[in-house]
């Protein structure tokens, strides 16, 4: 096979015995089996020596195995079967021959023969002897049997288009015999039989031909386990039903093969017939050690993809048990799909956990959001510490988060696991991106690894590693869909483009994307959008794609994808132009009468038409950069933000296999990576910037054209506007920040000197806003000031003049603060602090006097969170809680309080919150606190009043602080906005104004013991 040379865009690989000749059952049936029973000496059980090894060799999943292992596994199933021990005779499984098979990876002859000569091992010389003998029978015995009925037509059928070759397990000698006897090795381009090696290996010759161009014909699971590693298609050669497979290869399965049409739900319809006739277990009785073996892993939700992926892990060696809230799916899980395989259906809950090894691994394949949480809540009490639970359904990552966290502190382990590719991938190969608790990892990589789609240069290479921690995995299967989204847009304009400004038909398009896809945009995409222009409506014969309406559907994580890169503050602009496009699509009958009403360019394009084709075809290659280049930069500010550590270009290879946007572009951004890991933006890399500059003229033409020709682009213009942003060095945001400044008082940098600035505006008196909330020459001390919110007021307060204090316990965090304020020309130190222990309180004291000489403000802002039902409330959490966000307050007013009543007043500001008012479900211990500080703040208040030391409480809404992103998932958040007038979440910086108020000697002079809502009308119009 190393000097294989391709002659045409096609490859079949076809299997030989039992496949294309009806010799399987005679080979077996007279050489094999009286072989075996006469050298293992199995003459006093030889009926169910007999029934054994014709159970592995052609009636069962090991059907096609190489004749050792399956001299191996019928010995084993001897060795159960209650007739031959009660009969005394004792099954010895030869362990040198074990051995060897596990060691060995060419199982033939030649490498048996060359194992006996060099450890003269008694097993291997017995193997020898048996293999040989049937050898020796096959060549006598074996003769003038032909190939099935079509065979011969399908091979004449092919040759044209493809090249063909005999793969198989059979010595090569017997193998070139049989096909040359009834003259049909005219038609191949090689035979490689036993001593070529495996048949995965003699089917890497794949490599050299297109995605779906390849094709296993097979009889035996183990033909379409050679395919798969190949990422071939298979026809399966049905056992018992030879004659017929044939005949519907040769009349449909040769056309679809051809066509582009054969993968997907054709090959699925295929499989699962195949699959029916191929049992797991044996007719007869087998010792009951045997039936009641635990299953790997569970899973829970059996619809298409749960059912599919459990056929997956099935197939690599793993035995699953299913459960599915509806007992009809159960029922066909174990009775149909599942018939004849490893697979057990369970119709409680309690049934699946009983059925499973510890530590138990258990898949969710639901619909995200509540039904995930009802699974857990169903499992959490039958399982023990170590046990793990798999989300692979399409969940959002803050709750991915939190369930992790909140499992982990009950002792179990949760990964949450992006999966890609469809049904279809689930099948035969996905994309997956597992994150959550890393311990949990070993347990299940060897299953998921598997199952996974492989790439590289030998098809070895899962296109599944671990992503990292919390809800890193959905995060990164989340930003795969939005660049899906963006891809997917750019794909449709471009086709738009070239339909309606060209005005080529659907049989030029097919040619346009069947060329594209040979070239650097060669991918699943491109791929299927070339397919879909060749296929028919069967009701009318027109094109489909022209009968479809122009409305399009979406699952919303591409919306989450836009909303999550508002909130990191980057400019994912092609993406959510991408969900934007899907929206005004839907607004299909407005459309309709805007048409009629709104004028605008129309005409159709009148130059060089091959020019303008290739045009586009650049345009659309230098925009998907910038989609991708956005979704990567995404990955980079979240994994900055949430502290992942994650590996970029292993994420690229992760989708160059198994899922929907699987590329040969993403070899160049793993390159980029793996030559840069800190690089910037892949727009910065050295292909990326070459490949746009060479397509930025084409780009340009045709962006110019769509908007002379009134034709929407908007993923293609995002991107052409992204990209011109992204290189200026300067931008009108000056003018912005003048403008936020002038009605705002929001402050501005400058280009000439460091500092921040702020200029009178209209009637506005600044000196007079200084005088009211001006905080010159006082000192600020800020519990909590390395969180979100607590950063945002320490930051607030250096720019109103105070210096400050940040203390925390995140070190990291804090220096940044305190560097963003001193960079800005403020002054800012960083403590450390334990909130909850009087000695560090006391120190932070001491520390603020020592840095800054006085302390004349104190926050106390730090502050933790912990969500349950109330019965699931456990002490240790509700103490947590309570210390962290009532006894800080009580430390902090007591011990600061003091000082400053004994040094002339100062001011105190507790931070509270809305659940201090209106308490806030599954969060008990954190509105109780709440409503404590409250409480704490106006008793406080009254004593220190005398003393010139005000104490007020302010009481936050919603905002993006810790706290709110580990509790409150995607519908929960939509519930509070709907009930805010305001209709958002609060920004941290909307905090200052009423912190500075509560603070300030002149403005906030009068002003103790109140409690200052922040909440954007919540409290007040709650009811």
């Amino acid at each position: 096979m190393s000097n294989y040379t391709k002659q045409h865009d096609f490859l079949v690989g076809i299997d030989s015995d039992g496949c294309a000749f009806d010799t399987m059952e005679l080979k077996h049936k007279e050489c094999f089996i009286p072989n075996i029973i006469n050298e293992y000496e199995l003459q006093g059980v030889s009926k169910y020596a007999r029934e054994a090894a014709e159970f592995v060799n052609l009636y069962s999943k090991s059907r096609g195995i190489n004749r050792f292992p399956a001299l191996v596994e019928a010995l084993e199933w001897l060795k159960r079967r209650p007739e031959v021990a009660d009969r005394g005779v004792e099954i010895t499984i030869p362990p040198g021959l074990v051995a060897w098979i596990e060691r060995e990876t060419k199982l033939g002859n030649p490498t048996l023969k060359q194992a006996v000569a060099e450890t003269g091992d008694a097993d291997l010389r017995q193997a020898l002897k048996w293999s040989e003998a049937v050898n020796d029978t096959v060549e006598k015995f074996v003769r003038g049997v032909p190939p099935f009925p079509f065979v011969r037509k399908s091979l004449e059928k092919l040759k044209p288009q493809a090249d063909m070759l005999v793969i198989s397990a059979t010595p090569n000698e017997a193998l070139r015999r049989e096909w040359e006897e009834h003259d049909i090795s005219q038609y191949v381009a090689d035979i490689c039989g036993q001593e070529s090696g495996s048949k995965k290996e003699t089917l890497s010759a794949a490599r050299q031909y297109a995605e779906h161009h390849t094709l296993m014909i097979g009889d035996a699971p183990g033909d379409h386990k050679a395919a798969v590693a190949n990422n071939a298609l298979f026809f399966p050669i049905n056992p018992g039903h030879e004659e017929a497979s044939w005949r519907r290869f040769y009349e449909e399965g040769i056309d679809r093969f051809l066509a582009g049409t054969f993968a997907g739900s054709y090959e699925l319809e295929l499989l699962a017939e195949f699959h029916q006739y191929l049992p797991e277990q044996p007719p007869w009785n087998v010792r009951s050690t045997l039936m009641a073996e635990l299953c790997d892993i569970g899973m829970v939700g059996l619809g298409v993809m749960g059912a599919n992926l459990a056929l997956n892990i099935e197939s690599r060696g793993y035995r699953v048990a299913g459960y599915d809230l509806f007992e009809a799916a159960v029922d066909k899980f174990e009775n149909e799909t599942g018939k004849g395989r490893n697979l057990v259906g369970c119709k409680t809950v309690k049934d699946l956990v009983a059925q499973l090894k510890t530590p138990r691994k258990i898949m969710i394949m639901v619909k995200a959001g509540d039904p995930v949480d009802e699974v857990i809540g169903e499992l959490e009490p039958l399982l023990e510490k170590g046990d793990l639970i798999i989300d692979g359904g399409n969940s959002h990552f803050a709750d991915t988060a939190r369930r992790s966290e909140s499992l982990e502190a009950k002792g179990l382990r949760f990964i949450g696991m992006g999966v890609s590719g469809g049904e279809e991938g689930a099948l035969l190969g996905p994309s997956l991106m597992p994150g959550g608790s890393e311990e949990a990892w070993p347990l299940v990589k060897p299953i998921f690894q598997a199952i996974a789609a492989k790439v590289g240069p030998n098809n070895d290479i899962p296109c599944c590693e671990w992503i990292g921690s919390g809800g890193a995995g959905h995060y990164v299967k989340m930003v795969h869909n939005g660049i899906e989204y963006g891809d997917m847009q750019l794909i449709c304009e471009a086709y738009f483009l070239l339909k309606h400004a060209v005005g080529l038909t659907n049989a030029e398009l097919y040619d346009v994307f069947d060329e594209w896809n040979r070239g650097e945009l060669n991918s699943y995409l491109i791929e299927i959008t070339r397919d879909i222009f060749s296929v028919q409506d069967p009701d009318t014969g027109r094109d489909l794609v022209d009968c479809i309406l122009d409305v399009a559907g979406a699952k919303g994580t591409g919306k989450w994808m836009s909303q999550l890169a508002l909130d990191l503050g980057v400019p994912t602009t092609l993406i959510t132009e991408a969900v934007y496009a899907r929206g005004l699509s839907a607004l299909k009958d407005v459309r309709v009468r805007a048409s009629k009403v709104l004028q605008g360019p129309s005409g159709k394009f009148d130059g060089d038409r091959d020019g303008f084709i290739e045009d586009v075809r650049q345009a659309l290659y230098a925009s998907k950069i910038c989609s991708y280049a956005q979704g990567f930069f995404q990955l980079q500010a979240a994994a900055k933000e949430y502290g992942w550590k994650l590996n970029f270009g292993q994420i690229a290879s992760l989708w160059r296999g198994g899922c929907i946007i699987r590329a040969q572009f993403l070899d160049r951004i793993s390159e980029a990576y793996d030559k840069d890991a800190n690089l910037e933006d892949l727009l910065l890399a050295p292909y990326f910037t070459e490949a746009i500059e060479k397509a930025q003229p084409a780009w340009r033409r045709v962006i110019k054209t769509a908007i002379d020709l009134g034709l929407p682009t908007p993923a293609g213009s995002a991107a052409l506007a992204y990209y011109d942003g992204f290189r200026q060095e300067l931008l009108p945001a000056n003018l912005l920040q003048a403008q936020r400044d002038y009605f705002g008082a929001h402050t501005y940098q400058r280009v000439d000197k460091e500092g921040t600035f702020h200029s009178v505006s209209q009637n506005v008196s600044a000196e007079y806003l200084q005088s009211l909330f001006g905080l010159d020459d006082q000192v600020a001390v800020v519990t909590g000031g390395t969180g979100t919110l607590g950063g945002a007021l320490a930051r607030g307060l250096a720019r109103a003049g105070a210096a400050v204090v940040v203390a925390g316990r995140g070190a990291d965090r804090g220096e940044a603060c305190v560097k963003s304020i001193v960079d800005a020309g403020g002054k800012a130190a960083f403590l450390s602090v334990d909130v909850t222990s009087r000695e560090s309180i006391e120190a932070l004291l001491a520390g603020s006097l020592e840095q800054f000489g006085r302390v004349d403000m104190l926050i106390n802002g730090a502050g933790v969170n912990s969500a349950s039902t109330y019965f699931e409330v456990k002490d240790e959490d509700w103490q947590r809680v309570l210390d962290s966000n009532l006894l800080s307050v009580h430390l902090g007013c007591q011990i600061f309080g003091q000082h400053m009543a004994s040094n002339g007043g100062g001011a105190i500001v507790n931070i509270a919150s809305v659940t201090a008012h209106l308490p806030l479900s599954r969060v008990f211990a954190y509105s109780a606190s709440k409503a404590a500080v409250v409480n704490l703040t106006q008793n406080v208040a009254r004593e220190l009043a005398p003393q010139n030391v005000r104490v007020n409480a302010l009481c936050p809404g919603f905002f993006p602080a810790e706290q709110n992103r580990a509790i409150l998932d995607a519908e929960r958040k939509n519930n509070i906005i709907d009930r805010t007038p305001a209709g958002r979440f609060g920004e941290p910086d909307e905090l200052i104004g009423a912190t500075l108020l509560l603070l300030s000697r002149t403005a906030g002079s009068f002003v103790t013991g109140t409690s200052l809502y922040v909440d954007g009308g919540f409290t007040g119009m709650r009811f």
